[in-house]
């Protein structure tokens, strides 16, 4: 009986090394892509906690302290009591979260990083004036933002129904 040898060609490796190079190159992509995703997704569930937290704290609570004014407040709150809104807080608010004072106090909200705009109208979409200006305060969106999420509550604001649409980027 005849022993068989197996031989190696030259071309039969480098076939292999090239059917296997791709299929490693192919796994790295794959892997990168998922994990992008997977990065993502937990990025905006993040923003979804923060911005849902920060706009019922604001239509829902008085602050820290609940007679806070833009000098000693720890956390605002724009309300009297649970979605009724006191004027004074929104005018104060707006104050304290625009121009120069946004970078300095936005973390008094608790959003890290990321940056916020908070914009009130009414039902049909109409800005709401506090003290002759729009109340609104933060910064405008930037549009080249790598993630964003906008939430929205009702609240009352001198007996008229007003809506807070609170966005929030990174």
């Amino acid at each position: 009986m005849m022993k068989k040898k197996a031989q190696l060609f030259s071309s039969d490796l480098a076939i292999a090394m090239i059917v296997f190079t791709f299929a490693l190159a192919l796994a790295i992509l794959v892997w990168d892509g998922v994990t992008g995703d997977i990065n993502s997704a937990e990025e905006l569930r993040d923003m979804e906690a923060l911005a849902v937290g920060v706009i019922e704290n604001l239509v829902r609570s008085p602050g820290v302290p609940a007679d806070w004014n833009p000098y000693d407040v720890m956390t605002p709150g724009l309300a009297v009591s649970d979605r009724v809104l006191d004027e004074e807080k929104i005018s104060d608010f707006t104050d304290l979260m625009s121009g120069d004072r946004y970078g300095e106090n936005k973390y008094k909200l608790g959003i890290g990083h990321r940056d916020f705009y908070l914009r009130i109208t009414d039902i049909n979409g109409t800005a709401v004036m506090v003290d002759g200006q729009q109340a609104r305060a933060g910064l405008a969106m930037d549009p080249e933002a790598a993630a964003s999420l906008t939430t929205a509550r009702t609240a009352t604001l001198g007996g008229e129904t007003v809506v807070l649409t609170f966005t929030i980027w990174t």
